[in-house]
């Protein structure tokens, strides 16, 4: 991501609600981390958010105060929003996560989600597997 898309996004957040944003190092083009973000988005976050350089990505998906969460669209957390019903933004910034995206917001991965849940799909599969092996201990 370029700095001008941070700005850009950090205008977009903060005319809102109030927010988490994790910035990971190296992810914005230029910049080694939050430290180097510019001035203006340090302004225009501290009046609404918080800007973190890690955060437990679980814990704050389970939390009941989040109503949403934009996403690089990576797997792992393309998994854990859905895992937790949290609404998603998809905002793929490599190749390969185009391909998640389209799994989310296409047809196909409608298809593919609800095909996994019902009786015999492979995510209520595993899940009754777990139940019943809970059961035995």
């Amino acid at each position: 991501m370029e700095s001008k898309e941070v700005v850009e996004m950090a205008w977009g957040m903060c005319n809102n609600q109030p927010f988490l944003w994790v910035v990971r190092p190296g992810s914005i083009l230029g910049s080694d981390g939050i430290e180097t973000l510019p001035n203006e988005v340090s302004t225009i976050v501290s009046e609404r958010g918080y800007i973190v350089k890690r955060a437990q990505q679980i814990e704050v998906l389970r939390h009941p105060a989040v109503g949403g969460f934009c996403s690089q669209c990576g797997w792992n957390s393309t998994l854990e929003s859905n895992v937790k019903g949290t609404p998603l933004i998809c905002r793929p910034f490599k190749a390969s996560r185009r391909a998640v995206k389209r799994l989310i917001v296409n047809k196909e991965g409608a298809e593919m989600k609800k095909a996994s849940l019902t009786s015999g799909g492979s995510s209520y599969n595993a899940l009754d597997e777990f139940v019943k092996y809970l059961k035995t201990k």
